[in-house]
C-alpha cells in the first residue's frame, strides 16, 4: 500500500483481502514512501517479479537487525489484541549509478546498520549511461528497507527510523546478523562496529499506585567487528567498548519508549499484558502515567576477526 493509504486508514482494503481466499494475496505488507507510478515502472534484472522480489526479500533477511516484516494474516490478528499495534516495513526506492557490468543490488546487512541505515535490496534496469570518461556507468533502480510505519488499528499513526527499528527489532524478534556502533576508547571521535549475534529480551508490566511501570530487560551477545584507526585490545578498553555499546543502545531505547508515550502509542503492548494481569481497563491515555525500567546486558562473545578502518 501507499504511505497516503496508509494514513487514511486501510480497514477497507483489509477487509477485501480478508475475504480473499487466494493464499499468494495473504503474504507480507509494505508501505511504499514514494510515488506508485515510479515503482510499478522499475525493472529488475534480479527478478522478473517485482512481489516475487519483496517476497524473497522478507523471508531471507526477517532476521537482519534492521529489517521487520508484516504478513497479512499477522496483521488481521493483532487487530484483536488491546494494544491494536503493528510495525510494517516502509519500501523506498531511488537510483544509483552502477558500473556497466557490475552486478546491481543493496547494500549488506552490516553495511546498511555501519551506515545507519536499513537499505536492503535493490535491482538493475535500463537507464541513462553516466560517470566519468574511464569507467561507463548507468543509472539503476535501488528498492530498499528503510524504518517502519506503525499503525494503531488500521491506520498509520508514526514512522520509526532505521536507527528506531533496530532497537525495536532487538526487543521483539530474534537477530542474527546486524552492526552496531559505538565511540572508540582509543580514538577520540572514531568508532567501533559491533556484530550481532544474539539477543534474548523479556518484558513485563506492574501498576504501583496510578502509574504504570514497564520493565525491558534485553541480554545482547555482540562481538567486536571493526574499528576506525587504531584499537588496542586490553581488559580495560575491551570493557570501556562493552560501556559504550551499553549506553548507546540504552539511550536509543529510552529515547524510542518516551516518543511513543508522549505519541500515546502503545507500541511494546503495554495495555494487553497489563490486561493479562489485572481485571481492570486502562484509560485510553494511561501512557502518560507510564515509566520505563530499562536494564540492557551486553555480553562481548569475542573480538571476532577486527578489521581496522583509517578514516
Amino acid at each position: 500500500m501507499t504511505k497516503e493509504v496508509a494514513e487514511r486508514g486501510m480497514g477497507d482494503l483489509l477487509d477485501l483481502f480478508n475475504r480473499d481466499q487466494k493464499p499468494s494475496l495473504r503474504n507480507y505488507l509494505l508501505v511504499l514512501d514514494g510515488d506508485a507510478r515510479g515503482f510499478t515502472s522499475i525493472v529488475m534484472e534480479e527478478e522478473q517479479f517485482m512481489g516475487l522480489y519483496l517476497y524473497q526479500l522478507m523471508n531471507s533477511q526477517n532476521r537482519t537487525l534492521g529489517i521487520i516484516d508484516c504478513q497479512m494474516y499477522t496483521f488481521i490478528e493483532r487487530l484483536n489484541n488491546p494494544s491494536c499495534v503493528n510495525v510494517v516495513p516502509v519500501l523506498k526506492f531511488t537510483t544509483i549509478q552502477a558500473q556497466v557490468g557490475a552486478p546491481s543490488g543493496g547494500q549488506s546487512a552490516g553495511e546498511q546498520s555501519s551506515n545507519h541505515s536499513s537499505k536492503e535490496g535493490g535491482g538493475g534496469g535500463s537507464g541513462g549511461s553516466g560517470g566519468s570518461d574511464s569507467v561507463p556507468t548507468l543509472q539503476q533502480p535501488y528498492v530498499y528497507i528503510d524504518g517502519a510505519a506503525v499503525f494503531v488499528k488500521t491506520q498509520m499513526k508514526a514512522q520509526l527510523s532505521a536507527r528506531e527499528l533496530e532497537v525495536y527489532k532487538l526487543l521483539t524478534g530474534k537477530v542474527h546478523a546486524g552492526l552496531l556502533t559505538a565511540s572508540n576508547p582509543d580514538a577520540e571521535g572514531k568508532l567501533l562496529g559491533f556484530s550481532t549475534l544474539k539477543n534474548k529480551f523479556h518484558s513485563s508490566a506492574t501498576l504501583e499506585g496510578d502509574q504504570v511501570r514497564l520493565s525491558l530487560q534485553l541480554d545482547l551477545r555482540v562481538g567486536l567487528l571493526e574499528a576506525q584507526q587504531t584499537y588496542n585490545a586490553t581488559p580495560e578498553t575491551i570493557e570501556q567498548s562493552r560501556q559504550n555499546l551499553h549506553d548507546v543502545v540504552s539511550t536509543r531505547i529510552s529515547e524510542l519508549f518516551e516518543r511513543m508515550r508522549d505519541e500515546n502509542i502503545d507500541l511494546f503492548e503495554i495495555r494487553k499484558m497489563m490486561e493479562d494481569q489485572y481485571i481492570f481497563t486502562l484509560p485510553e491515555d494511561f501512557l502518560k502515567n507510564t515509566e520505563l525500567d530499562l536494564t540492557v546486558n551486553i555480553i562481548m562473545d569475542s573480538l571476532g576477526t577486527l578489521k581496522s578502518s583509517y578514516y
